[in-house]
């Protein structure tokens, strides 16, 4: 495992792009994975940028996940990672690609011709109430996922 110091001595890692250059020659480094994370080769081991990060500003790997605040997992920005549990890691997913409602936890219920407004916390689904927009759904779905989950849109850097 790299430490600290040693990372220090071979990247340069700027908290306000989230980048990493070399400082050998001050090149930019990573690559983006097919699940769109940016990985690093450091000594001839892959690490996660975001995980490489945290050591970096931390002095430590972080004990629990890092969670990318706005969804975009190539952003490394000192301000848009957090340490997160499992749980408030999977809180803070993406829009589905196939949504067709184009709002997190909405669904058009055919039988009643109205949207429905949902979260999902500890394993249960909770119901927000139908609607006659998907917007005023999603409205509901995130006023809901707002009151029920733990860590929603904070940040160690706030």
């Amino acid at each position: 495992m790299i430490t600290q110091e040693r990372l220090k001595q071979l990247l340069h890692y700027d908290p306000d792009t989230g980048v990493f250059t070399s400082t050998a020659k001050n090149k930019t480094v990573g690559s983006l994975t097919d699940k769109g994370y940016v990985r690093l080769n450091i000594e001839k081991r892959l690490y996660m940028a975001h995980r490489i990060a945290w050591l970096y500003m931390m002095g430590e790997f972080p004990d629990a996940e890092i969670d990318h605040i706005d969804g975009v997992r190539s952003n490394n920005k000192w301000s848009n990672i957090r340490s997160a549990t499992r749980k408030q890691n999977m809180e803070n997913t993406s829009l589905f690609c196939t949504s067709t409602s184009g709002h997190r936890g909405v669904t058009w219920y055919k039988r009643n011709g109205k949207w429905g407004a949902t979260a999902f916390h500890e394993g249960k689904r909770h119901f927000a109430g139908l609607y006659a927009s998907a917007e005023e759904a999603g409205q509901a779905a995130k006023n809901l996922r707002d009151e029920l989950f733990t860590h929603h849109k904070t940040s160690h850097a706030a």
